[in-house]
């Protein structure tokens, strides 16, 4: 028993709501890529696959998009010369949701392309630790010439002190 023509427009404007809902999704997407994007390229190289995959993502985002809107298109004008429709005769939003479906999927897997950039900070600390390597090098090398110049001081002294008894000897 067919619905009655209100039944008819409301699931087609049901449909034409859930087509929109994508469309929100896919622009969702999109934006997600953005993040993707600004993330990967600071901390991966390599990234061959990544442009590929990205692209793809956004490409099929946009097909999801571009496939809702002719649905909805398609939707309306048949509505407004009555006849309201759930599927277009090509197929629009079973595509539309195929591509977002699959956008989806492309763009999550694009996250994970590329090697990670070699930490900075490993070559940082590997230059401090060369860096007090050498400083404790100098610092004792410091220590011996002190020890050399005390050692040196203290025999003069001790030089000038015998040499000053000896005069003091001497003179009496």
């Amino acid at each position: 028993m067919p619905g009655t023509i209100d039944d008819k427009r409301t699931a087609s404007n049901i449909t034409a709501t859930l087509s929109s809902y994508l469309i929100t999704a896919a622009l969702g997407v999109i934006a997600a890529e953005a993040v993707i994007v600004t993330f990967v390229l600071d901390k991966r190289e390599h990234l061959a696959w990544f442009y590929l995959l990205s692209a793809s993502g956004v490409a099929l985002s946009v097909a999801s998009i571009y496939f809702g809107g002719k649905g909805i298109f398609n939707l309306t004008k048949r509505g407004f010369d009555g006849d309201w429709i759930i599927k277009t005769d090509r197929g629009h939003f079973n595509r539309q949701a195929w591509s977002a479906l699959v956008g989806v999927l492309v763009v999550a897997g694009s996250a994970f392309c590329g090697n990670p950039k070699p930490d900075g900070r490993a070559q940082e600390i590997e230059g401090l630790k060369n860096g007090v390597v050498e400083l404790r090098t100098a610092v004792s090398d410091l220590e011996s010439k002190y020890q050399s110049l005390s050692t040196h001081l203290n025999e003069r002294a001790s030089s000038a002190e015998t040499r000053a008894t000896q005069k003091t000897k001497s003179k009496k």
